[in-house]
């Protein structure tokens, strides 16, 4: 009786779990699209990769979306879950449609200011991934998520000033 009971209740989803292996897979994908624009480098194997991390998002994601709606009470709100995993999963979508693009125009050495946003990306990738696992007991971690946010702040100043200064 108690286990009928008991497929009644609401699921409860490793958000945490899966929100740090997301993480885990913009990193990867982060550092292949480093390789990639580096001078020389295969592009057809380092954009399958970037490609291969891209559907272990999209699956995560998947996952973590469907996991909100089995369950009754989450970590946090919904809508946080949905737009962290949204905004996760648009980064590395992005970085595969630069690896694609790499790979169209058949680029084999990319101008500096794209190299510069490149490493960028990897240290926002490496970053995201230092903070995500600090989510599990944000009162404790909250100074730490605070400095973490503010880096990620920076760094997108610091794409932006890039940027215009390669379309110059």
């Amino acid at each position: 009786m108690f286990g009928w009971f008991q497929r009644l209740l609401p699921q409860r989803g490793d958000f945490f779990g899966m929100f740090e292996a997301h993480a885990a897979t913009l990193v990867e994908a982060a550092k292949a699209l480093q390789e990639l624009a580096s001078n020389g480098v295969s592009t057809r194997e380092l954009l399958q990769s970037i490609q291969d991390r891209e559907h272990d998002a999209d699956e995560l994601t998947r996952e973590m979306l469907t996991a909100v709606r089995k369950t009754f009470l989450t970590p946090f709100d919904r809508g946080a879950i949905k737009s962290l995993i949204t905004a996760m999963d648009d980064a590395i979508d992005e970085m595969l449609a630069a690896a694609r693009a790499i790979d169209l125009y058949q680029l084999r050495e990319l101008r500096p200011e794209m190299r510069d946003i490149v490493n960028l990306i990897v240290e926002a990738a490496n970053i995201t991934n230092e903070a995500v696992p600090l989510l599990r007991n944000v009162s404790a971690n909250g100074a730490t998520l605070h400095q973490l946010t503010g880096r990620l702040v920076s760094l997108e100043g610091e794409a932006d000033d890039i940027h215009a200064a390669g379309l110059k």
